[in-house]
């Protein structure tokens, strides 16, 4: 069986942050479902980027978001750390829209789910560079 291909969850994220839907309630379904997934498809990459290299994040479940973009952020340049503060910023997002219900305009959801699908593309273009340059 072929691995589930993270990139995917991004295109998903990214066709969801155009949902037209005419209900609100669906609308903010799709748009909280939009920053969800794109964060992690994100995270689920940078994941696989650091076990590629052989460095390890614990994997106690409590606080394994948290340690994976630490990694980043203190890693060896500026491609890696930037990595680390985008992931961080996304991990904080993610969690406002699964575990609280703030009530937002529905413009507002959307610009906040576009702007964490563009952040994801970010991550993962520096990923890719970092793949690309063997840093």
């Amino acid at each position: 069986m072929k691995p589930f291909d993270w990139e995917n969850y991004l295109y998903f994220a990214e066709d969801l942050s155009y949902d037209k839907s005419e209900d609100e309630a669906d609308l903010e379904a799709a748009l909280r479902s939009a920053i969800s997934r794109a964060y992690y498809a994100a995270f689920n990459l940078a994941q696989k980027l650091l076990d590629d290299k052989g460095m390890s994040v614990s994997s106690e479940l409590n606080g394994k978001h948290e340690r994976l973009w630490d990694t980043f952020t203190k890693g060896p340049n500026r491609t890696w750390r930037d990595i680390g503060a985008s992931g961080e910023r996304l991990r904080r997002k993610r969690v406002g829209v699964d575990y609280f219900l703030d009530r937002k305009t529905t413009q507002v959801w959307r610009n906040e789910a576009k702007s964490t699908v563009t952040a994801a593309q970010n991550i993962l273009t520096w990923i890719e560079q970092i793949y690309n340059h063997s840093e």
